[in-house]
């Protein structure tokens, strides 16, 4: 037998804006994969097109290639850089 939990969380302000920034991350994270993923559809369209491929067949992005760039890519730099953006998007919106 399935059960379900719903429950209903009540932040306080401090904690609503750690959830909005860890929230506006993971989209721009995934709007960024997902955009890495588009381009090289297209590429691989544009290549099938006019006939260019080096093995023989397309190439594609996977998920393990995306998670090990990620990981290299994280940097406290970086990780303050992305927070800094979203607290100025907040601002504007």
């Amino acid at each position: 037998m399935k059960k379900a939990y719903t429950f209903r969380i009540y932040p306080n302000r401090k904690q609503e804006a750690k959830l909005n920034r860890t929230l506006a991350t993971c989209r721009h994270l995934y709007n960024d994969a997902l955009e890495e993923r588009r381009r090289q559809a297209e590429l691989n369209r544009l290549k099938r097109e006019f006939d260019v491929f080096p093995w023989g067949k397309p190439e594609w992005i996977s998920y393990e290639d995306q998670a090990n760039e990620l990981a290299k890519s994280k940097t406290p730099e970086q990780r303050y850089r992305r927070q800094d953006q979203n607290m100025h998007y907040q601002e504007r919106c």
